[in-house]
């Protein structure tokens, strides 16, 4: 069976249980009762548990590695304002603070497991374990998935590499030879990052990356793709491919499914098999504001 597939039928299912378990919770005595439901069981969000937010001071690292279930940001000296993810917003002001640098920022459900974090041979590594379902049941307008910020005190790194099932990855403000993240379910911001190599894969999510340089590759299965870049074409080996949707380049009126353009140094690969794909260049000789 497809990833697909599963996808489907595990939101079929999650959507009828959650009917039933909701008629359920109301005709046993409403609100209270769900509430119940939700501080024995992990697997239930009902949206009335707190979050607990806890800030870990690490030692010093190279490289980071993520693997679990959380919306994760990673920041460096080079963040800007201009990055959208809402989870990550809420811990930080409008640029990057230097006096929390080497910090981790937590917030995770109350009653389940704390991500794990640790520092083991110059590598920071994160991992959710129990801190999330594999399945849940979810009634809330929100989810129940950590959020996890690493504000890193180097700017310059060897390796970033982010797995998650399911949560929303940002990167902003690093530098690093090689960046890979892999999200399942979830949508991908990169921004003012550099990297020698950059492979970047969603399975149902959006990915935006504004002003980074480095051999860039995307691949989204359904999901669009925004690629925003101060430096002009030129600069750009370019391929890009939209299978069920459109590709548009410097907000040009053509809407095609394939685009290429041989330039150079950065390689940018953009593929989508479903979604829309939109690519935009400073003009030769004069950088985007």
């Amino acid at each position: 069976m497809s990833k697909m597939a599963k996808f489907f039928i595990t939101c079929g299912a999650v959507c009828v249980l959650g009917i039933i378990l909701t008629a359920a919770g109301y005709a046993m005595g409403g609100v209270q009762d769900m509430e119940k439901v939700e501080q024995s069981h992990e697997w239930f969000n009902f949206g009335s548990a707190n979050k607990v937010t806890d800030t870990v001071e690490t030692a010093e690292y190279d490289a980071i590695r993520v693997d679990g279930n959380m919306d994760v940001a990673v920041i460096g000296q080079g963040f800007t304002r201009d990055m959208v993810a809402d989870f990550a917003k809420d811990f930080l002001a409008d640029n990057y603070d230097a006096e929390l640098a080497g910090n981790v920022v937590i917030r995770w459900k109350e009653g389940t497991v704390k991500p794990e974090v640790k520092v083991e041979k110059g590598v920071l590594i994160i991992n959710s374990g129990g801190a999330d379902p594999d399945f849940e049941v979810n009634l809330s307008a929100g989810d129940s998935s950590p959020d996890v910020v690493v504000l890193c005190k180097s700017k310059k790194l060897e390796s970033i590499d982010i797995k998650t099932g399911f949560g929303d990855t940002a990167v902003g403000g690093v530098e690093c030879e090689s960046m890979t993240i892999d999200s399942g379910s979830g949508d991908i911001e990169l921004d003012s990052a550099k990297a020698g190599k950059m492979v970047l894969s969603t399975h149902a999510g959006d990915i935006g990356i504004t002003n980074c340089e480095g051999d860039i590759s995307a691949e989204v299965n359904s999901g669009d793709i925004e690629f925003d870049s101060a430096l002009a074409m030129d600069q750009f080996t370019v391929s890009l491919h939209a299978g069920s949707g459109d590709v548009q380049v410097n907000d040009s009126d053509d809407e095609v499914k394939d685009f290429s353009f041989e330039g150079g140094p950065n390689k940018l690969t953009l593929k989508t098999k479903a979604g829309d794909i939109e690519a935009d260049f400073a003009e030769a000789g004069h950088p985007q504001e």
